[in-house]
């Protein structure tokens, strides 16, 4: 196991909430860990594996005046010393970005961009396109398969009412993006760009609290 960790703290406002002020990572943290199957360990009477297993793991985190980046890629993987060669294969790659236009702004732009995917699987394994944490306005359950790109872009607007000492509330416009490949897992389809535009309500109780709630009606468009 191998790691590198340089990493510092500051404290902006409104990045993924309304007020409160959060620590938000900036630098590299990244972990290389590799393991070796055993033969001791074996259960007799039960397939075995030879091989070795690999995970890769790297965070980075930058920002430049009101603009904040940040990426995160992993992947992991095991290479059997038998026929079948290199197995259950998984990487995953997020970049978020957040635009303030000031300090005191009440808008913050947020864009993301995703990709996920799995090869050469044997353990169960399915991505789907729709459902809130991926294109928005398709169901939960739509559009399985094995590689995903997603795309979201958002103007998360704060608005200092109907009370601001009490509650925060705001409320966003967005836009999301998505495509799905069939890979290798049952049921999987290959679905083309599909699209969705929305909007949505952000919602702090008590004020200043870092658990922000929120409401969103999207309407596919493709």
């Amino acid at each position: 196991m191998l790691g590198l960790r340089q990493i510092r703290y500051i404290r902006p406002a409104r990045l993924d909430t309304h007020a409160e002020v959060i620590d938000v990572p900036l630098g590299i943290d990244l972990g290389l860990t590799v393991g070796r199957s055993i033969p001791a360990f074996r259960v007799r009477g039960l397939e075995s594996h030879d091989d070795v297993f690999t995970r890769f793991r790297l965070f980075a985190g930058h920002n430049s005046s009101q603009v904040f980046t940040f990426l995160n890629i992993g992947g992991q993987g095991r290479h059997s010393f038998k026929s079948d060669g290199w197995r259950d294969l998984f990487a995953t790659a997020d970049l978020y970005m957040y635009l303030r236009t000031g300090a005191s702004s009440a808008h913050t732009l947020f864009f993301r961009s995703s990709a996920t995917g799995g090869w050469s699987v044997e353990t169960p394994f399915q991505l789907t396109l729709g459902g809130r944490e991926a294109v928005r306005g398709f169901y939960e359950d739509d559009i399985p398969g094995g590689r995903r790109v997603l795309f979201t872009l958002e103007d998360r607007i704060f608005l200092k009412w109907p009370s601001p000492d009490v509650v925060d509330f705001g409320f966003t416009l967005f836009a999301d993006a998505g495509r799905m490949w069939a890979g290798e897992v049952p049921y999987g389809d290959d679905s083309g760009w599909r699209g969705s535009v929305g909007f949505g309500l952000r919602m702090g109780f008590p004020a200043s609290t870092r658990a922000v709630g929120r409401i969103d009606l999207a309407f596919p468009i493709n």
